[in-house]
């Protein structure tokens, strides 16, 4: 994990703690949004996390293995969230992340659940989990893409954020397919 200045950790939500790492501030996430996911965080058996909002500038940091720029915007380890913050997020966009990753983290406790989405899982050996595709067909990113758009009121999902994407890459998609990252 990048080691640099100390994080700031917002200490609005009781159920995870909240760290914006230098150079994020711009997307702190409203307060009473962190606190509603809080809440339903806390109501459906979620384990404490720490959940880190990093700069985009981090993501070799995080992830050695998925080195290629905006494979992805979050992702669930298991020492908790990384949220990836740059101009192509929003503070409301990161507070739906938040909410997708923590979906993972409440799934993951729930051994007949997680069982239960592993029977729809893409068994594609060339399709790579950080893919958009696997994330548009697999049904664990699906119900979590619906729990973050049922609390935030909005899809801001991989469909969202390429769009604002594609300017940087002359319109083509970026991500793990297209820089040949597979497995």
């Amino acid at each position: 994990m990048p080691r640099d200045k100390p994080a700031v950790m917002d200490s609005s939500s009781m159920s995870f703690q909240l760290y914006y790492h230098p150079g994020t501030q711009p997307w702190r996430m409203d307060p009473d949004l962190v606190q509603r996911i809080s809440t339903w965080y806390r109501n459906h058996g979620g384990r404490p996390v720490a959940v880190h909002v990093w700069p985009r500038s981090k993501q070799g940091e995080i992830t050695p293995d998925l080195q290629a720029p905006y494979t992805y915007r979050a992702i669930t380890k298991e020492d908790g969230a990384h949220l990836l913050a740059d101009a192509t997020e929003t503070s409301e966009s990161l507070a739906w992340l938040l909410m997708h990753e923590l979906g993972h983290q409440v799934i993951r406790t729930s051994p007949i659940v997680k069982e239960a989405l592993k029977e729809g899982r893409p068994r594609e050996k060339t399709l790579h989990t950080a893919d958009d595709r696997y994330h548009q067909i697999d049904p664990e990113e699906r119900l979590v893409d619906g729990f973050a758009t049922a609390l935030i009121g909005k899809r801001l999902d991989r469909d969202w954020w390429r769009k604002r994407t594609l300017p940087k890459f002359g319109g083509d998609t970026p991500g793990p397919t297209r820089f040949g990252h597979c497995c």
